[in-house]
């Protein structure tokens, strides 16, 4: 490969780069990135969204084809009218992007009520309706008939268009610029290696060539099928709610600690939420946490009972931040009454710790979602690299009989 191959190269990396970057700028007040799983299956985190303006006597409602909105300050959109905000994982003015599943028209102006996808109630609609003066003891209602319908100055702009992903290299183009400075590198030292050769015989230079390709390839795609098979054995932050310690898709370094040793503080793995499930929180409120999955929160106490090591355990960010601190009193389809008791708060045994997390990795998750493409993608490659040199090698055998 020349150099003015590798300049070329670079060259439509370059465009490509500038092109999206330019899209993100030239059109930065109508593009939004959708965050966390609210929208599921719709809208996936890491879809970049385009929005227009609507006149909102025509923005749709509907549960399966309402449009699909951008609230301009996110949470205090619906707290400022009653929601109560401790069932918002989102920080303060942070855009929600919830589907519109109802309207009205009150004294010449519009109001919306919308809702997640993957979100079992309506925005807004769970209220504090008591708190004691010591923090301790609180109750929450959800009532069908008394839900939070948000003015139409809350909407800044309806979904017209989403690009798959593309909204993740906000987050890890960092990722992505490395290997192509390893591509650079790589192909800059072919072309020197092909000049070091200039006096051996072309048919040896093609074959040296030919076989360094065929060698890294299957050095690359061995190498890509031991982490594939392996990763069973690693740990990966899975959401947002340890943030801005852990982010997501962090890998996470663990060590086993025991159990005496574990302080307040500390970043555990938690085996499973089935311990909190099976002693009264309800699982719609984790719907990120399926029973197979694992948690990754902190320490926030711990006790001694009878010889074993009990925890209390929370996310950072988390707007439930005390795992297991909800009970439901009552619940129906159109009503729901929560109860928050610190003294029923769920403390998980030692058995539940799989160990402390004592170092993390950026993004390196996000690695391991694209490891099927890049498999199959290296399987091509060798597959291809293989014919077509056959096909040349008959080409060539054709011409010499001829």
């Amino acid at each position: 490969m020349t150099m003015e191959k590798v300049g070329s190269f670079l060259l439509v990396i370059l465009l490509i780069t500038s092109s999206i970057f330019a899209l993100f700028i030239f059109f930065r007040d109508s593009l939004y990135i959708i965050k966390g799983d609210s929208m599921l299956p719709t809208l996936v985190n890491g879809d970049l969204i385009i929005t227009v303006q609507k006149p909102p006597d025509e923005i749709i409602a509907g549960e399966l084809n309402g449009d699909i909105v951008v609230i301009k300050r996110g949470s205090n959109s619906y707290v400022e009218y009653g929601g109560a905000p401790l069932f918002y994982n989102t920080s303060e003015n942070h855009n929600i992007i919830h589907r519109v599943v109802d309207k009205r028209y009150v004294n010449n102006s519009w109001f919306f009520l919308t809702k997640g996808d993957n979100n079992k109630y309506c925005d807004g609609g769970i209220r504090e309706i008591f708190k004691d003066s010591s923090g301790n003891y609180s109750l929450y209602e959800y009532n069908a008939s008394e839900l939070v319908y948000i003015p139409q100055s809350e909407i800044i702009g309806v979904m017209v268009f989403k690009i798959p992903f593309l909204g993740l290299l906000k987050d890890f183009g960092l990722i992505i610029l490395i290997p192509l400075i390893f591509i650079f590198c790589f192909l800059l030292f072919l072309d020197l290696l092909k000049r070091r050769l200039t006096l051996i015989r072309y048919q040896q230079k093609k074959k040296i060539y030919r076989s360094k390709i065929f060698i890294i390839l299957i050095v690359l795609l061995t190498g890509q099928l031991i982490f594939y098979f392996s990763i069973s054995q690693f740990y990966f932050m899975n959401n947002e709610s340890m943030e801005p310690y852990l982010k997501n898709n962090d890998l996470l370094i663990i060590k086993n600690e025991p159990a005496s040793q574990i302080q307040v503080g500390d970043i555990c793995i938690i085996r499973s939420p089935e311990y909190f499930y099976s002693h009264g929180f309800d699982p719609q409120w984790w719907n990120y946490y399926p029973n197979s999955s694992y948690l990754v929160h902190r320490i926030l106490d711990k006790k001694d009972f009878n010889g074993t090591w009990y925890f209390m355990t929370g996310g950072d960010k988390s707007s439930i931040h005390i795992d297991g601190m909800l009970q439901n009193l009552e619940k129906s389809e159109t009503y729901l009454l929560v109860e928050f008791n610190r003294s029923n708060i769920i403390y998980i045994p030692e058995s539940e710790i799989i160990g402390v997390v004592i170092a993390n990795i950026p993004y390196v998750g996000y690695l391991v979602d694209l490891m099927p493409y890049l498999l199959i993608l290296l399987i091509i490659l060798n597959i291809t690299n293989i014919i077509f040199f056959k096909i040349r090698r008959s080409i060539r055998l054709i011409n010499n009989i001829e």
